[in-house]
Formats: structure tokens, sequence, C-alpha cells
């Protein structure tokens, strides 16, 4: 009896592969004749042939190969080539302007230097810069008005970069003249230590004007004008200091706004009206 179990089993799993051989095929069979299935095996075939061999991150990988060829030149992109070419293009642009072969610490503000010196004496006419050059040029050139403001503005950042400051030419330079370095210094980019000498000068021309003069009348209109400029009512005095916290408040305003000069009105804030600007010319 055991004999006969046993053998019927072997014969059982002997048959099983077979039997399931003709289950699988049978239901291929219908599955390869499913329309839903041939359908999709359509999809597939269209998707492949609109993307070929597609893997997750190949355009990822060809934008980055366009970009990389287009900066080294190079068609056949190596880990490192763009550090390498940007930093070979870096030490050419310093090369060209210190002149030297090989870059050493310090090269480039000898340069600058060099280069800024070399415009002071072009501008002052001599072959070799001096100490104070800058300051008697400007001097020389507004005294006898041939002068550019953007001159006077660029040898006036000059004068701060060699650590100079406005007080050797403070006294001859015009309050228009201030007025208009002070509207550039807003349009443009500068430290905060020359917008904030050229608003003390002219706040000390102001003081002087309003309070040291006794033969001096400024008239009402200039005055509302000037009040108005620095934010207050025509019942205030004008206080020494007024105008330099004008001025640092119009700095803020063009840092949060991106725009020049213009306050939270929207208005103009920064350019006074041509009348104060004949009163401030017969000022000086």
């Amino acid at each position: 009896m055991k004999s006969y179990l046993c053998a019927t089993v072997l014969l059982g799993l002997l048959a099983a592969p077979h039997a399931f051989r003709t289950i699988d095929s049978f239901g291929l069979s219908r599955t390869k004749n499913n329309p839903s299935t041939r359908l999709f095996e359509q999809k597939e075939k269209e998707k492949k042939g609109l993307f070929g061999d597609y893997k997750f991150g190949d355009l990822t990988k060809s934008v980055l190969k366009k970009t990389a060829s287009g900066i080294t030149g190079k068609e056949d992109y190596q880990f490192g080539d763009i550090s390498r070419t940007l930093l070979g293009n870096a030490t050419t642009a310093v090369r060209d302007l210190t002149g030297n072969e090989e870059y050493q610490f310090g090269d480039i503000s000898r340069a600058l230097d060099v280069k800024a010196k070399t415009f002071v004496a072009d501008y002052t006419n001599k072959e070799q810069y001096q100490v104070g050059d800058i300051s008697k040029e400007i001097v020389r050139r507004v005294s006898s008005g041939e002068y550019k403001v953007q001159d006077i503005f660029l040898l006036c950042k000059i004068l701060f970069a060699f650590g100079a400051g406005l007080a050797p030419v403070a006294s001859a330079l015009p309050a228009k003249l201030l007025l208009d370095l002070i509207n550039i210094s807003l349009a443009g980019e500068v430290s905060d230590r020359l917008l904030g000498a050229l608003a003390s000068t002219l706040d000390e021309r102001f003081k002087h004007a309003l309070t040291g003069d006794k033969d001096y009348k400024m008239g009402d209109f200039t005055k509302k004008s000037i009040l108005r400029f620095v934010g207050k009512d025509e019942s205030d005095e004008y206080q020494f200091g007024d105008i330099s916290k004008a001025v640092a408040k119009l700095a803020e305003e063009k840092d949060r706004s991106g725009r020049i000069g213009v306050s939270s009105s929207g208005k103009d804030s920064n350019i006074i009206d041509v009348e104060i600007i004949e009163e401030l010319e017969r000022l000086d």
C-alpha cells in the first residue's frame, strides 16, 4: 500500500511541470490575444521610440555636458574641467592686471594702487604722484570752474581710498557741488563713509548759512523746501545734522526698494527744487 502511494506521488510530481507549462501557455495565449494587452504593448513601443533607451538622469547629464562643453571648449567633460577652466581665466585676468606671470600675494592691491596713481598723475599733468596732489587738483579745478561732477566724485573716492577723507577739500566744495555729489552717491554704490562725509560737509554749510551769517537771509520758499527735504514742518527749525539724517534715510530706502532716492510716498525726495540750487549758488 505504501509503495503504491509513493509511486502515485512520484508520478504526480513528474507530471506537474508539464501541467504548469500547459496552464502557463494557455494563460499567456489568452493574454496575448487580449486587446488590452496588445494596446499596452503598442504604447510601450511608442514610448521607446520617443525616448529611446532613456534612463532617469539622462536629461540632466545632457544639459550639464553641454554647459561644461561651452565653458571648457571640450567635447568630453572630465571631472574638474570647469574648475580648471575658470581658474585659468581668473589667472589670465590677474596676470593682465598685474603684468606678472606668477601671482604673488598683494599683486592685485599694488596694481590697483599704481593704476589709481597713474590716473591721478594724468589728471594733474604730473609724471609722479605726490601726497596732496589730488586735494590740490580738486581745489584748483573747483575754483576755476573747470571740472565735471563725475571727475570730482571719482577723485573724492580716490581720496577716501588713500585714507585722506574730505577734510582737505571740504571748504572748497560749493554747496551745489556737494548736493550733486550726494545725489550721485545715492545713485551708485559708494561707501557709507564717503556719503556721510558729503552730508556732514553740506550740514556745516547750511549751519553757517542759517546761523553764522547775519547778512544773508534765506528766502522763505527755500527754507520751506529744505525743511520739507529733511522731513520737517514749516513751524520747525532746522537743526544741525538734519541733512545727514535725511541722506542716511534716503540711503536706507534705496537699499530696501532698489530705486534711487525714492521715498515711501513714491516721490523723488533726494532732488531739491531748482530755486534751492540757485540760492545755494549765491550762498557760495
